[in-house]
């Protein structure tokens, strides 16, 4: 049963609050949208700011984290609240969570406000369990450990695509703040949002949240490994959870020393543009003539193997920029520490994959 994993899905209002929402305060018409709709409890409570700046019709100063939601990615931490009739309003427990499993965020946005369409805006690791002085229950996560998920990725993959439906066919979550959710159903996600993450730093934690599941395949994990995602789809390269400066410092490294791809000397650019919108870490063009694309990672199964893809893709679209019927352009995928299994997968398909290591001096050219 899914309780039995630990993992824990939390139904969360939608705040709009700071540049791209869950960060303070929701703006007067989305407070004023809670309010008038009367689903959630707290927003409407008489005991709630927003809900006495609504009722003083938005003249009195705006209350600064009047709820979970809006510091949610502050603290990385939510609760599973009180019953309002039942057991006279006492805490609502969750005797399942585990620490080391997997917390996903949930929520509905104004613009497609249906259960079908609700969408997963964050997870996190389960670090810990704690409880109020009230005795409520909240799950805590490490911001290290912890993804903010891109606007357009939980757009295109929405909870009920995982989760197990009710019997009825018709997703219904139910009046509790959250749900149990198997190993199967967050690894089946996890593994759908990779390619849509362009974080180096997200697709390390995304592995991590998968060790957290058991390492499991998903289902369908042939379809969901080579799912296109369309550009639009994707934020610009890396997003707002930044590179991670484990990236950067490799990235850096082979710019400033392509003769450690042992193709001799040659010039580099960072960050090179394609025409179709997506950007290769490294793009060298060798004295001998010869050019390359270098796609750099971290480690990690997960995160080499689409490594690898990317930079035959990169391969393709840099032969039809230079479109000069030369030999086509060397692929090579980059990173501290690479599997087995990527470096068959590499051998296979002609991409040179290449363990370095910043701190040692390069090679001569």
């Amino acid at each position: 049963m899914d309780e039995h994993d630990g993992n824990v899905a939390f139904k969360c209002n939608y705040n709009d609050g700071g540049h791209r929402g869950f960060d303070g305060t929701c703006s007067k018409k989305n407070i004023k949208r809670h309010v008038r709709a009367g689903r959630d409890i707290w927003c409407t409570h008489m005991d709630n700011r927003c809900r006495q700046f609504y009722e003083n019709d938005f003249q009195s100063i705006k209350p600064k984290h009047p709820c979970y939601e809006s510091q949610i990615f502050e603290n990385w931490k939510f609760g599973a609240g009180t019953y309002t009739k039942k057991k006279s309003g006492g805490p609502i427990p969750i005797k399942s969570a585990k620490p080391g499993k997997v917390a996903l965020l949930t929520t509905r946005h104004p613009r497609d406000d249906s259960e079908e369409r609700r969408i997963v805006f964050g997870i996190f690791e389960i670090c810990r369990i704690d409880k109020s002085d009230d005795g409520e229950t909240w799950l805590a996560g490490n911001p290290e450990h912890a993804i903010r998920v891109p606007k357009a990725a939980a757009r295109a993959l929405p909870y009920w695509d995982f989760k197990k439906r009710p019997s009825s066919g018709k997703p219904r979550w139910g009046s509790l703040l959250f749900r149990y959710i198997s190993d199967q159903e967050v690894t089946k996600f996890l593994h759908a949002l990779f390619p849509r993450l362009q974080s180096p730093r997200d697709r390390v934690v995304l592995e991590r949240l998968l060790e957290c599941c058991g390492n499991l395949e998903p289902e369908n994990a042939a379809s969901n490994m080579n799912q296109e995602v369309p550009a639009a789809d994707l934020e610009p390269k890396y997003g707002p959870g930044g590179e991670g400066k484990p990236h950067r410092t490799l990235k850096e490294y082979v710019a400033r020393h392509p003769e450690v791809l042992r193709l001799g000397p040659g010039r580099a650019s960072v960050e090179h543009g394609f025409v179709t919108g997506d950007r290769v870490d490294v793009s060298i063009e060798f004295d001998s003539g010869e050019h390359c694309v270098v796609e750099i990672e971290v480690e990690g199964q997960h995160s080499t193997l689409v490594g690898a893809h990317q930079a035959l893709k990169y391969q393709a679209l840099r032969a039809a920029e230079l479109d000069d019927g030369t030999e086509p352009p060397h692929a090579c995928l980059v990173a501290y520490r690479i599997p087995l299994s990527t470096r068959e997968f590499c051998e296979r398909h002609g991409v040179r994959a290449l363990e370095i290591d910043p701190n040692q001096a390069p090679p001569e050219a």
